[in-house]
């Protein structure tokens, strides 16, 4: 295992030095180049209470001497592990690393927008379990292929046009509603709680672990590093 970069404790809610608000994990796997710019995007924001968590799979710690030769930010916790592991492995390892009351897993090539800390602290003041955003916004690589050959949407970023609004949601409903349907469209529904482009409260995902043992039914549920 590389060297972590560490990180102290930030000023938390009502004054007192806690963990952050938000966690955001980042597994990753030999595409340093894609991770590099995604932290990027994370060290961009302002927000002390957010926490920055890099889950490295890599055959070498290359990607953390990177992010350490970038400068110190104390809300990026770094970690590599050498040794094989899974996907699901490799996103439940850096969600048990997390230490917010919130979190959220983006992959490696992913970004966010800068509303992302406002956001968990609008959840944390209604006392919200989950929060799960409607997919709005997506970009679609330049060399993707569907079965009749190159996509038209290939190279194009797709942004629909947003109000704000919220809504409430029974998860029973939607397990119902996602069953009928086979869960095929976990990634981009709204019907669930979730990891992946979402948001969710750390204490569910501890109940979670202590009766399944793992959160990998929610973080294996997409194609990772």
């Amino acid at each position: 295992r590389g060297a972590a970069l560490p990180a102290p404790g930030s000023p938390g809610r009502g004054g007192d030095v806690t963990g952050p608000l938000l966690s955001v994990v980042i597994p990753t796997k030999n595409r340093a180049e894609y991770a590099v710019h995604c932290v990027e995007t994370l060290r961009r924001l302002a927000a002390r209470d957010l926490e920055i968590v890099v889950q490295d799979n890599s055959a070498t710690d290359a990607l953390g001497r990177t992010l350490a030769a970038q400068g110190a930010d104390d809300r990026l916790r770094y970690e590599h592990v050498a040794a094989p592991l899974s996907v699901v492995e490799n996103c439940d390892r850096g969600v048990a690393r997390a230490r917010g009351e919130y979190v959220t897993l983006i992959g490696d090539d992913d970004g966010v927008v800068a509303t992302l800390p406002e956001s968990a602290r609008w959840a944390a003041a209604k006392d919200l379990d989950a929060l799960t955003p409607a997919l709005l916004a997506w970009y679609m690589w330049p060399d993707i292929r569907s079965a009749r050959g190159r996509s038209s949407r290939a190279g194009r970023l797709t942004v629909r046009p947003f109000g704000g609004g919220h809504v409430a949601r029974d998860p029973r409903e939607g397990v119902r509603r996602l069953a009928r349907h086979a869960f095929q469209d976990l990634v981009d529904s709204v019907a669930l709680p979730k990891l992946y482009y979402g948001l969710v409260r750390s204490s569910c995902l501890a109940a979670l672990r202590a009766e399944a043992g793992t959160v990998s039914c929610i973080s294996g549920m997409f194609k990772g590093p």
